[in-house]
């Protein structure tokens, strides 16, 4: 039984694990459908040499032509104040241009008016206490909802609980140092039908050494999403097979486990023994496979952030539920046994 129920904590673990996975590519897949229905064009961007290109001013007056007028935004992710690591106190930051954004990740809140802070669920309120970036000095900022993400469409859903989101008016562009400025040319992403907005900003990033190449999001993106969503899906279901056999497997052993302790039962209820007495013993015999000991694993990662802590939060709830109605079920099945043998 001990071994039954060690299956059972490691295949529990393990799917919590998976359903945090898929729990965050759902946002993926919202993100990727808003970008489709929009009519979304990304850039691939390529270089001419390995050092950083020097984004000019031109190409980015495109750019911020488009997100003033609500038909384009960018971010840069991974490339704030690289040269700087004491920058945030060391707290990841993320910058967004542009409100639209908004609307292609519903579930992320953005502040409003730019230039504007929020800081992610495990983000501390005192470090850093504020930012400064060009002239704009920013402090405070409302909490984002544990399990924020940011959507990019190369990078697929990006976590927020442990950055500062920072959100900019255009006219920051000009306080962005060349790694960010290379990064949010190529993060650009244009909305609706603006071809000739998107000729007219590749050819000036070319100009500029930064050969970008643009993707119609409704047609390139869908099969890459699909093979993510179902890579997630087999593991998920897979291993919900897996406990579902393991617990199949327990149910059998459990069976027979208490025929063989029919006899201890029968004279225990001779003596005096009451029904609650009973299905307390039967209700321990339950919890000890399907309880004590896979609960330990999943209240630990109660102590991670979301998604993984509302993930083993559903398996806690899914063990409760299977060990009340394996519970009942056995409770019912002994008072069967002892009305045939009245």
């Amino acid at each position: 039984m001990l071994s039954l129920g060690l299956l059972i904590a490691i295949a529990s673990t393990v799917l919590a694990l998976l359903l945090s996975d898929v729990m965050t590519q759902l946002s993926v897949l919202r993100g990727g459908q808003e970008m489709r229905e929009r009519s979304a064009t990304i850039f691939t961007p390529y270089y001419e040499t390995d050092d950083v290109v020097d984004v000019g001013d031109a190409t980015f007056a495109h750019l911020s032509a488009a997100i003033d007028e609500g038909t384009g935004y960018t971010a840069v992710v991974n490339n704030v104040q690289v040269n700087d690591p004491a920058f945030a106190d060391g707290v990841p930051v993320l910058l967004i241009f542009g409100d639209t954004v908004a609307d292609i990740v519903p579930s992320m809140q953005i502040c409003t008016p730019a230039p504007c802070m929020l800081r992610g669920a495990g983000v501390s309120d005192d470090s850093p206490r504020e930012l400064e970036i060009g002239s704009f000095r920013l402090a405070g900022g409302d909490r984002l909802p544990p399990a924020s993400a940011f959507f990019d469409a190369n990078m697929g859903a990006v976590p927020l609980d442990n950055r500062i989101v920072v959100v900019l008016p255009t006219e920051a562009f000009s306080f962005l140092d060349a790694y960010e400025r290379e990064e949010a040319a190529s993060r650009a992403v244009f909305l609706g039908d603006s071809s000739t907005d998107i000729d007219e900003y590749v050819a000036s990033s070319a100009d500029d050494g930064l050969f970008l190449v643009p993707h119609d999001v409704a047609v390139d993106q869908p099969a890459r999403m699909a093979s993510l969503m179902t890579m997630s899906a087999m593991y998920a279901v897979g291993l919900a097979a897996f406990l579902g056999v393991v617990i199949f497997a327990y149910t059998s052993v459990a069976e027979r486990t208490l025929q063989k302790e029919q006899r201890a039962l029968h004279i225990r209820r001779a003596h005096g023994a009451t029904p609650a007495a009973t299905a307390a013993r039967l209700a321990g015999f339950v919890a000890l496979v399907l309880l004590v000991i896979p609960l330990p694993p999943l209240l630990l990662l109660q102590a991670l952030p979301d998604p993984m802590a509302l993930a083993a939060r559903w398996i806690i709830g899914l063990l409760l539920i299977l060990s009340l109605a394996m519970w009942a079920y056995f409770s019912k099945r002994q008072r069967r046994v002892e009305v045939q043998n009245a």
